[in-house]
C-alpha cells in the first residue's frame, strides 16, 4: 500500500489491542497489513494521545527510595516502595516507620506525637521541616507505650544525596548535630518528579527538528495539576507535521514514550495507551 497520494491516513496504536505490542518499559509496536506501506515524501503529526500518569516518582532503581532518620545516635532506615509519593505520604510512611520503632508518644487526646515533620510549604515553594526535641519528662495525660528515652534531644532526619532533587534539601543531617530546642527549616526548590515532560517518538519519524533527537513525533508539558493515576489526554489544536522516513517499507510501526531528557519513562498501566499518527504526502 502507498501513502503518497493526497489523502490523510491514520495509524492506530491501542494498548490491549490484539495487533499492539507493549515492551516494558515504554514502547508499543503495531503491526501493519502484510504487504506494509512504501513511503516517498511523507509526513506525518501526532493527532492524539492518551496514557494513564502511572511512572513512579520515587523507586530502587532509581535511587531516590530512602529517608533514614537518626534517633540517639542510631541510624534507622525508611526505605520507600516503589510508586507514586506525594510529601504527605512519605511524611506519613516516615510516621509509620517511627512508629513501629517506638520513637512516638501518646498525648492527653489519644494522638501519637512524632518528632519529625516534612510537610509541604505551597507558600514558600518549599519543603518545612520542623524536628522537637523529646521530652525529659512525660507531659501530663501522656502515655509513653514503648518505653521511649525521655532525652530530650531531637532527632534527625538525613538527606542522601539522590534525595536532594525530591527534597530540595542539600545532603546532610538535619540538626546536624541533635540539640535540646526545636529546630525548623525549608529547602530549596523540590521537585516531586523528575518526569516534567513527554516526548512521543516514532520509527515513522527522522529528522523532525523539534528536538536534538532525530525520531521525536511529538512533545508536551505534564500538566502541573495532573493527579497520579488519572488519564492524560493530548489533542494538539494544530498538528505539528514532521518528516517520515524516506523510500521506506513498513510492515510495523514503533512509538515510545521518552521524558525531557529522553530517558525511558516506566509505564506501569499500559492499558490506557492510544495514540493516532495521521500520515499525508507532503504538500506542494
Amino acid at each position: 500500500m502507498s501513502i503518497t497520494d493526497s489523502s490523510t491516513r491514520s495509524i492506530q496504536i491501542s494498548g490491549g489491542s490484539r495487533q499492539v505490542t507493549f515492551t516494558a518499559p515504554n514502547r508499543f509496536s503495531v503491526k501493519l497489513p502484510a504487504s506494509g506501506f512504501r513511503t516517498g515524501r511523507d509526513e506525518c503529526a501526532l493527532k492524539s494521545l492518551t496514557v494513564y500518569y502511572s511512572w513512579p516518582n520515587i523507586s530502587a532503581a532509581m535511587g531516590n527510595n530512602q529517608l533514614p532518620y537518626i534517633w540517639e545516635g542510631t541510624v534507622y532506615s525508611v526505605v520507600l516502595a516503589d510508586g507514586i509519593w506525594n510529601y504527605s505520604d512519605l511524611q506519613a510512611y516516615l510516621e509509620l516507620v517511627m512508629l513501629q520503632n517506638g520513637h512516638y508518644l501518646v498525648d492527653a487526646g489519644g494522638v501519637n506525637q512524632f518528632y519529625i515533620q516534612l510537610v509541604a510549604n505551597p507558600v514558600l515553594y518549599a519543603l518545612s521541616l520542623t524536628v522537637r526535641p523529646v521530652p525529659t519528662s512525660l507531659p501530663v495525660g501522656w502515655t509513653n507505650p514503648a518505653a521511649l528515652a525521655l532525652t530530650g534531644n531531637t532527632p534527625q532526619l538525613r538527606i542522601l544525596p539522590v534525595m536532594t532533587t525530591l527534597t530540595g534539601f542539600t545532603a546532610g543531617n538535619y540538626p546536624a548535630a541533635s540539640q535540646t530546642s526545636i529546630y525548623q527549616v525549608n529547602s530549596g526548590i523540590p521537585q516531586i518528579t523528575g518526569v516534567t515532560a513527554l516526548n512521543v517518538t516514532s520509527t515513522l519519524v527522522t529528522g523532525s527538528g523539534l528536538s536534538l533527537y532525530p525520531n521525536v513525533l511529538a512533545s508536551f508539558v505534564v500538566p502541573s495539576d495532573q493527579l497520579p493515576g488519572s488519564l492524560i489526554q493530548v489533542q494538539p489544536n494544530n498538528l505539528d507535521w514532521v518528516p517520515v522516513q524516506k523510500m521506506s517499507t513498513f510492515t510495523e510501526v514503533e512509538v515510545a514514550i521518552v521524558d525531557q531528557l529522553h530517558r525511558p519513562v516506566v509505564i506501569r498501566d499500559p492499558a490506557g495507551f492510544a495514540a493516532i499518527i495521521n500520515v499525508r504526502k507532503v504538500p506542494q
